[in-house]
């Protein structure tokens, strides 16, 4: 993992919000909940609301948001899952089951 999915994980865990490079993390208050959003580049590629994380690629299938989404699943997740590219095509792994998502398209993750 890398050094800025660490200091994004670090910042989610202890609710902070914090830049980290190209990297953006914000907890705000809503409706008597606590909601964390992740950003790359100004798109949101992730957030977690009534404990439930959702993701997105924003339309970006790049190795970076992949890396980030990859990053951020790995601690926050206890479905242990990810997100992949095979042959242009793009994979979302939750547990044992993978399904073929769409990069524009929110994917709730659990």
């Amino acid at each position: 993992m890398r050094k800025i999915e660490e200091a994004m994980n670090r910042a989610i865990y202890l609710s902070k919000n914090a830049t980290i490079g190209n990297t953006k993390v914000m907890h705000t208050e809503g409706a008597g909940q606590h909601i964390v959003s992740v950003y790359l580049h100004g798109h949101m590629i992730a957030q977690r609301m009534n404990g439930e994380w959702s993701i997105s690629l924003a339309g970006w299938n790049t190795p970076t948001t992949r890396s980030r989404l990859n990053g951020l699943l790995a601690v926050q997740s206890a479905a242990r899952a990810k997100v992949y590219t095979v042959k242009g095509t793009v994979y979302l792994q939750v547990g044992t089951e993978t399904r073929e998502i769409d990069s524009s398209s929110w994917h709730k993750v659990n």
